[in-house]
């Protein structure tokens, strides 16, 4: 029973202590204490979209999203990865091969959040340009 026990909870750990990320879309959406409208709207955006568009491939875990507060100790490391420093909406595609690119959406984002169909409507084209390149690359 201990051994069963102990395979489990070492089986549960091994990934965590990988430091590589497995193939899929990371889309990350970063915070401050303080948020803006703008901000918030984003993020309610974005996820009311991948719930609707991409379930599948959430559920999967090929699209990874994350929502976090950079100025947060745990969430420095990753910040300082992507280059944030402020809110910021990023995607990281990583492929098989543990190659990893990073698309700024900061910009895009706070320029069209107040227009939703168009908002969600690029979106959804920028994740499956995203989800194309970890496709591909997983079947070559």
């Amino acid at each position: 029973m201990k051994i069963k026990i102990f395979i489990f909870i070492f089986g549960m750990l091994i990934p965590l202590l990988s430091k590589s990320q497995k193939p899929a879309v990371y889309i990350y959406h970063f915070y401050s204490f303080e948020r803006c409208p703008a901000d918030l709207r984003i993020e309610e955006l974005t996820n009311h979209m991948l719930d609707s568009v991409f379930l599948n491939e959430v559920t999967s875990r090929k699209i990874i999203r994350k929502s976090l507060n950079f100025n947060l100790r745990k969430n420095v490391k990753l910040a300082k990865r992507l280059n944030v420093t402020t809110i910021a909406m990023v995607i990281n595609v990583v492929d098989d091969s543990g190659k990893q690119t990073i698309i700024d959406l900061t910009d895009w984002a706070f320029a069209k959040v107040w227009d939703d169909a168009v908002f969600k409507a690029e979106l959804q084209l920028k994740i499956k340009d995203a989800l194309s390149k970890i496709i591909k690359k997983s079947s070559d």
